[in-house]
């Protein structure tokens, strides 16, 4: 038995059943040894044959729903025996199947072999990549769904479509990047088309076509969300209805610092309202609270572009909105926001009562994260770090007037010559005000001269906080931790790129920022 699965009300349970070498019968012997093996060893390993059990809380025994001769299990498929789940209202079962392939046979030392590497122009992936893909592409799973009430069985997915299943409703949403794929290296992401499948009917509506930008369909069922590149739309599944909600909206939603030689990303979207009527957008500042009919648009944090803070959503739950938590965020209820001030880079927590505006919780020159909240008790667990401070955890009441630590995790840093982090703040030769990370040895004396080393990476102030154990890592040129350690200063300054000038736009900003 493994993957016992319960449903959103923990009223039904599934699970699977490996059936392979399993026999009842006493009288019929087991499988012979295959001719070689060792007396005593174990046999080889029998392919998986799963059935899917149900099981009902209020009693009786576990009921078989599926097996290896279900109708609609395609030939040569089968199970994959990893994906099972409820949707919402437990009338379904979410699985995958995966190909039904023999073993490899094994490979015959003596015989001659002859490796080819057939290219193609039309091939979706150039030969390496199809050569790291290989493994993976040979045990591919299709998502498919299983009808409780019916026990109708149903592949969706397929070599020509990936979809993703609804947890509401009966319309996944379905993407294809195949006739794109040669685009890869000169389109970054490569575009997509985006497709509405009835996991019911099979039907298909297709919805977007060459998006770069992503879809995602509302956990309601009601709408997918798109963007494009400047505004948020959304399609409504029932009637394909289409509306942009951020046109006449008085912000910008997509990200202004961005400076690559492309569309520019979004700031982001911390999810739908519980109700499904108002998707929550963020511009660089705040959270907006929009119509998913795209009818209006209200800023919920409201003070941040003002007080120069940028509110993100802390997912916090209560021990009675676990079931609401599957559709969206419960706007009746306080919410929780990580603030991070740009003018200092200090991320400090917030509180939003219904209505109001947020209200301060927690600051200081340090990194908060809000971790979780106790079940039964008005409890949080915040994390707190800075570049000298090791993450560690707190524990405060519901007004967070006090932080009590309850870790340390890593006490020997102190027997270092650690260093200590500084915001600075300079102009641009283009006149553009930017920030930076100056870090400097524990014992530093401003009376002496040390050497500098100057690390530069697009923009690196918002990691003022961040707590760096000395070591290199993959990728990493240097780490200012060590070398801070070792006498060193390390300036990691911000720098605004302009589209084709690199090199001029990093001399405009690092040298200021030296001098």
């Amino acid at each position: 038995y493994s993957r016992l699965t319960w449903d959103t009300k923990q009223s039904r349970l599934a699970f699977f059943y490996d059936a392979a070498g399993v026999n009842t019968d006493p009288k019929v012997a087991p499988p012979p040894r295959p001719a070689g093996t060792p007396p005593g060893s174990a046999p080889p390993a029998l392919p998986p044959k799963w059935h899917v059990y149900t099981w009902d809380r209020k009693g009786g025994a576990a009921v078989e729903a599926m097996n290896p001769g279900t109708k609609g299990l395609k030939p040569g498929m089968k199970l994959n025996g990893t994906t099972l789940g409820f949707n919402r209202d437990g009338t379904r079962l979410h699985l995958a199947v995966t190909a039904d392939r023999p073993p490899a046979p094994p490979a015959n030392a003596s015989a001659e072999k002859v490796e080819l590497d057939l290219w193609h122009w039309k091939d979706g992936h150039l030969q390496p990549a199809q050569k790291i893909r290989g493994d993976a592409d040979r045990t591919r799973s299709f998502s498919a769904v299983l009808f409780l009430d019916t026990h109708e069985f149903r592949q969706v997915s397929d070599d020509s479509l990936a979809v993703g299943l609804p947890a509401a409703g009966d319309w996944g949403l379905g993407s294809d990047d195949k006739k794109y794929l040669h685009l890869t290296g000169i389109i970054n992401p490569v575009p997509r088309d985006y497709v509405l499948v009835n996991v019911k009917t099979g039907e298909k509506k297709p919805i977007l076509s060459a998006n770069v930008n992503g879809a995602a369909l509302a956990p309601s069922g009601q709408h997918v969300l798109h963007y494009d590149g400047k505004d948020w739309h959304t399609i409504a599944v029932a009637t394909g209805t289409k509306a942009n909600l951020t046109a006449n909206v008085p912000t910008k939603f997509w990200n202004e610092e961005d400076d690559h030689p492309q569309l520019p990303p979004p700031y982001g979207s911390a999810g739908w309202t519980a109700d499904g009527k108002f998707v929550l957008l963020y511009d660089r500042s705040d959270l907006w609270k929009v119509a998913a009919d795209g009818s209006g648009a209200e800023n919920l944090t409201k003070i941040g572009r003002t007080n120069n803070l940028r509110f993100r959503l802390s997912n916090v739950r209560d021990d009675d909105d676990e079931d609401e938590d599957l559709l969206g965020v419960n706007l009746a209820k306080p919410l929780h926001f990580t603030a991070t001030d740009q003018r200092t880079r200090d991320v400090v927590l917030y509180r939003l009562e219904p209505g109001k505006e947020p209200k301060e919780l927690v600051s200081g020159p340090y990194a908060h994260v809000l971790s979780a909240k106790a079940k039964k008790a008005e409890v949080y667990l915040v994390q707190r770090s800075s570049f000298f401070d090791h993450p560690d955890y707190f524990t405060t009441d519901a007004s967070f007037s006090k932080l009590d630590k309850v870790t340390d995790i890593n006490p020997a840093i102190r027997n270092y010559n650690w260093g200590r982090a500084e915001l600075v703040h300079y102009t641009s030769a283009d006149g553009q005000p930017l920030s930076g990370v100056l870090v400097k040895p524990e014992n530093f004396d401003a009376k002496k001269k040390y050497p500098m080393v100057v690390y530069i990476y697009e923009r690196l102030s918002q990691n003022l906080h961040q707590f760096r154990i000395p070591n290199v890592t993959g990728g990493q040129v240097i780490n200012p931790t060590f070398y801070a350690s070792n006498g060193y200063l390390v300036l990691m300054p911000d720098i605004a790129y302009r589209t084709g000038q690199p090199g001029q736009s990093a001399i405009k900003c690092v040298l200021p920022a030296i001098q």
